[in-house]
């Protein structure tokens, strides 16, 4: 039934991490493990924990785990990879207690499993046991209200003559305003990190851009030198004031290299004296007597944008304008958000967002995560490859294995497809 990797996917007494491609059987592979758990080694159903990413894919997995028992119930020749663990009639009193328990399963979303930690630590944070899950319509309609309240609120009379305020209506039209705030009120995570990195004083700012843009600059610049070079060598055997070019596009490339800005204004006047706006070498560069030879063509367009961003160099006034509206739009979206949360709080539901803060920070409560790492013998995650960054962290928190910390809580099994990844890490 199963080959030998497979059938190595199978051991419950390893963590394992599984990776293949759609159509090899993973998912069959989950379920058996899935049953293997639950009938050989005699795991309560509510310690198992199953999560996948989609509603669907978690009501699929239900249904076959339901007809597998069923199968086994009644085909008994199917049950022989069982009974070499259990007797057969300790084998038909567990599948018929599991075709009773199996609609209780711990198979879910990331999201319902965290809204299920929730709910049964409500108190710890801060949250009502009955505590619903807001659907999309609400909470487009209270995250609408939210913005629109933490506008009207920054935006009043008394702010009027407000820097921060004056430079992001310069550069972003309302409606884009909202678009943005809306979208940081709704991602708590990234707004947190926006709102983090718009605290920063400004020269201090100032000073960490300029240091960025201009190594950004020199390493673009040094690679473009080289580009340019490499274009145009296979003609300076013909053209020797090509071969002059190719060496000082070298020599450039060095000192970019080596951390020396003065080459960047060398590097852009090297480029518009020898090329045209149509990416060619401009014909007076070519000496009487190399006349008639071939030249190359237009360069990559590619570094047509990396010499304009060289060109343009760095603008302390601009920078200051544009951190200056990026603090404005942090205030804002820091008003929407506890505008948000009181809403939410009010109605008593929580979002997509607060199912995995909360479940974070119970995670980080030392006695409350021992308690749900205790109450979970087995974690198995379908579909790993879609994990975002903040999943992953909480995972790490839920099962330490993960990333080495050690053997406590509880046995993890995961499995994805590395080419429908859909998050880069």
């Amino acid at each position: 039934m199963f080959n030998p990797q497979q059938i190595a996917a199978l051991d419950r007494q390893v963590h394992c991490a599984v990776v293949a491609n759609a159509g090899s059987g993973k998912t069959s592979v989950l379920v058996e493990r899935f049953m293997r758990i639950l009938l050989i080694e005699a795991v309560r159903i509510d310690q198992v924990v199953a999560i996948t990413f989609t509603r669907a894919a978690a009501a699929e997995m239900r249904q076959r785990l339901h007809e597998q028992i069923h199968t086994l119930l009644t085909q008994p020749d199917k049950q022989a990879p069982y009974l070499e663990y259990v007797s057969a009639q300790a084998l038909q009193s567990r599948l018929h207690s599991l075709s009773v328990q199996i609609g209780s399963a711990r198979i879910s979303t990331f999201h319902s499993f965290c809204a299920g930690l929730v709910r049964q630590y409500a108190d710890v944070v801060g949250r009502s046991s009955d505590v619903r899950d807001a659907d999309a319509r609400l909470t487009d309609e209270l995250c609408a209200e939210s913005v629109d309240t933490a506008m009207k609120g920054l935006l009043g009379p008394e702010n009027i003559n407000d820097p921060d305020l004056q430079e992001v209506f310069d550069v972003m039209t309302p409606a884009a305003v909202q678009s943005f705030v809306t979208h940081l009120t709704r991602n708590s995570a990234q707004r947190r990190e926006f709102v983090s990195a718009c605290a920063v004083p400004i020269d201090e700012m100032l000073r960490q851009r300029q240091s960025t843009t201009q190594l950004l600059q020199r390493e673009a610049a040094a690679e473009c030198a080289r580009r340019l070079a490499a274009h145009v060598s296979p003609y300076a055997s013909s053209v020797p004031a090509l071969s002059d070019l190719v060496i000082v596009l070298g020599t450039l490339s060095e000192r970019l290299d080596s951390g020396d800005a003065t080459a960047l204004a060398e590097l852009s006047a090297c480029a518009s004296e020898w090329f045209t706006t149509k990416r060619e070498i401009r014909q007076k560069m070519i000496p009487a007597a190399s006349k008639g030879c071939a030249l190359p063509g237009p360069f990559p367009s590619d570094l047509t944008s990396v010499l304009a961003m060289i060109a343009a160099g760095w603008d302390a006034g601009i920078e200051e304008r544009q951190f200056r509206a990026s603090r404005a739009l942090a205030r804002l979206a820091d008003a929407a958000a506890v505008q948000y949360a009181h809403l939410k709080k009010h109605r008593n539901v929580i979002d997509f967002d607060d199912m995995i803060d909360d479940a974070m920070r119970l995670l980080d409560d030392g006695e409350v995560a021992d308690s749900i790492r205790h109450s979970i013998a087995y974690v198995m995650i379908d579909e790993f490859q879609d994990t975002d960054p903040t999943q992953y962290a909480l995972l790490e928190r839920l099962v330490p294995a993960l990333t080495g910390g050690g053997h406590s809580g509880p046995n993890v099994y995961v499995v994805g497809d590395d080419k429908q990844s859909i998050y880069g890490f």
